[in-house]
């Protein structure tokens, strides 16, 4: 095989396992934010011709305590007060979840120990809409 050949085979290789990399970073990059959805969350509703008709952006906190605002849709409102593990991907949020207070990093519960919530501590209630 000529130089230009392998050159051409190399670059292309290389450029393969680029892509491979990029994508198995984008499956597997994820991170976990935490909040507590504030007494007047605001939301806009997107419309009943959607599955997901809420459209909520609210501040979260990672692990670590940083905070970030997420925004994200969902098929139900959101009771105030309950608790949300919100997984977030490289693409923005994937998914989340309905937790506990106490299944908030410390780091997170500390942020919001000062307010007083009086479903801290109930198991979490979605608002049928």
């Amino acid at each position: 095989m000529n130089k230009k050949a392998t050159a051409v085979s190399a670059s292309v290789l290389l450029l393969l396992l680029a892509f491979a990399a990029v994508g198995h970073f984008w499956e597997n990059y994820e991170a976990f934010y935490y909040c507590e959805v504030p007494e007047q969350a605001e939301y806009k509703e997107l419309g009943s011709n959607s599955d997901l008709p809420y459209e909520y952006t609210l501040t979260c906190y990672n692990e670590k305590g940083a905070e970030k605002k997420l925004t994200f849709k969902t098929g139900n409102l959101l009771e105030a007060g309950i608790c949300l593990k919100i997984e977030v991907r490289f693409t923005g949020v994937y998914h989340y979840d309905i937790i506990q207070f106490d299944r908030m990093p410390n780091s997170v519960q500390q942020l919001y120990a000062s307010a007083w919530c009086p479903v801290k501590f109930l198991s979490p209630v979605i608002r049928k809409a």
